[in-house]
């Protein structure tokens, strides 16, 4: 242990011996007294003690042989340059101001002087050196700690904040670097939690190892054993990226293929492994998008138990999905139009006033709304009333053409909202099946050009309502993403 002494300041205390004037006695002597005051200290930085000490805030007192109090110095600066003391013996105490606070990484220093003379008209030059005090306050408190590290460490108590036995051995190597107990039994804790970790990869579990990996590197990045089962979780890990990278592209070819049931299987896997997956979580929403529409089909055709279903696990998918917002919606309004057609068939007439208020719906492009006033709710209520109806069935012919060259005219005019609308008016036929897939493929592509134009021209909002029209026309359309991508590396 290096030993730095440091006089940090030197005070001379200067007593004449002077003859008092007086008519009786003899006057008393006096003589001088210089007093050299300094610190020895036996600790380094690298263990944390407080190192920056000044003899200025030191107590310094001075006795008379038998213990009486001459004089105080409290704090030390306070002190004259020039003290004098009749002759006679005496000694000097000196100690720093934190005996109260005193502890290991605050230490207290004391000294005392030999007994000395002052004699008459002699200056005396007396060293006073203040040591640590409380050292054997300190290794006791070490060697706690490092008792209280081995009864956690048997008692299994490892990891906890404060009293685990890793916790108490780091305390011991912060105060002292090169304790050789605390740095094995360290040693020792991270090669478990490492054997932890390579259970856990075991297992599959790379959150866990990974968290333990952390772990050992936080407390000791050179720990011997890390570099091995850091190799193993890296390799770990890069095989299961692949491995998800697959399942999605399966589930996204699922719902692609129309099979949205398994496609959310799919997905709902994907994000219980790594519930912060964007990309599953779209993949649920464009599972319930795809859902959602397959109820306002069903909606449509008054099969109110299918839709109620299909909205219902929607919902389960994406709480707060617009599209089972809107298929609600489209079953409450088909539930209110269903109670409007009347339990039996009317008379001629009234079948023919309602296929011409149809075709009027019709010739003024009101397929699917307003509700109960839409072409096609007034062909369901005729078709109610007289399913064999040739009337009613080639007024529905005339409603697909009519639907059909809306929707070509609508989108050769590049006028996509209408083009929507238009194909809505188709899929209500379409009955769950996938007659329509292509041309909701057509219809996004579209949407997905239009924000490549936007996204050019700079005007990322109606970019941003291309591409989510685009996903909700055709969830599986597999450029969404990367027109997504390109939004978002471009500030949109």
């Amino acid at each position: 242990m290096k030993t730095i002494k440091a006089i940090l300041l030197s005070l001379l205390f200067l007593a004449a011996a002077c003859q008092q004037q007086s008519e009786a006695p003899e006057p008393l002597d006096y003589g001088y007294l210089s007093l050299n005051l300094s610190l020895t200290i036996t600790s380094e930085p690298a263990n944390g003690r407080t190192l920056a000490v000044s003899t200025d805030d030191f107590r310094v007192t001075i006795f008379a042989a038998d213990g009486t109090e001459v004089m105080v110095f409290d704090p030390f600066s306070t002190a004259p340059a020039e003290v004098s003391l009749p002759t006679g013996e005496y000694y000097v105490e000196a100690h720093s101001n934190n005996l109260v606070d005193a502890a290991f990484e605050n230490p207290y220093y004391f000294g005392r002087s030999d007994n000395f003379t002052i004699d008459k008209e002699e200056l005396k030059s007396i060293d006073i050196e203040a040591e640590l005090a409380n050292r054997q306050s300190a290794e006791a408190d070490i060697a706690q700690r490092l008792q209280a590290a081995r009864d956690a460490q048997a008692q299994g108590r490892i990891e906890q904040q404060g009293d685990g036995a890793l916790a108490l051995y780091e305390d011991v190597l912060r105060l002292q670097p090169d304790n050789a107990i605390a740095l094995e039994g360290r040693r020792s804790l991270l090669a478990e939690l490492l054997r932890d970790a390579e259970r856990a990869l075991a297992d599959g579990d790379l959150r866990t190892a990974g968290a333990l990996v952390d772990r050992v590197v936080k407390a000791d990045p050179s720990h011997l054993g890390l570099p091995s089962v850091q190799a193993r979780l890296g390799e770990a890990r890069a095989a299961g990226e692949n491995a998800r990278e697959a399942a999605l592209k399966a589930a996204q070819a699922e719902l692609r293929a129309g099979r949205i049931e398994a496609a959310a299987l799919g997905f709902q896997a994907l994000l219980a492994e790594r519930p912060d997956d964007v990309e599953a979580r779209q993949g649920m929403d464009d599972a319930a998008a795809m859902l959602s529409a397959r109820a306002s089909r069903y909606a449509a055709d008054f099969e109110f138990d299918a839709a109620a279903d299909a909205i219902n696990r929607a919902r389960e998918w994406a709480p707060d999905s617009p599209a089972v917002a809107a298929a609600e919606r489209r079953l409450e309004q088909a539930r209110e139009a269903r109670d409007e057609v009347p339990g039996q068939a009317l008379d001629p007439d009234e079948l023919d006033a309602l296929l011409d208020e149809a075709a009027a719906a019709m010739r003024a492009g009101d397929l699917v709304d307003p509700p109960g006033a839409s072409a096609w709710d007034l062909l369901r209520r005729a078709q109610a009333m007289a399913p064999d109806n040739g009337a009613v069935r080639r007024a529905f012919v005339e409603y697909g053409r009519r639907a059909r060259a809306c929707f070509e005219d609508e989108l050769a005019g590049n006028r996509l909202g209408a083009a929507q609308a238009c194909l809505d008016a188709l899929a209500v036929r379409d009955r769950g099946g996938d007659e329509l897939a292509p041309d909701r493929r057509r219809l996004a592509d579209r949407w997905l050009a239009f924000g490549e134009e936007r996204l050019g021209a700079g005007e990322f909002a109606l970019a941003r309502r291309a591409l989510s029209a685009a996903r909700e026309v055709d969830p599986s359309n597999p450029r969404l993403e990367t027109f997504a991508e390109r939004l978002r590396r471009a500030g949109g």
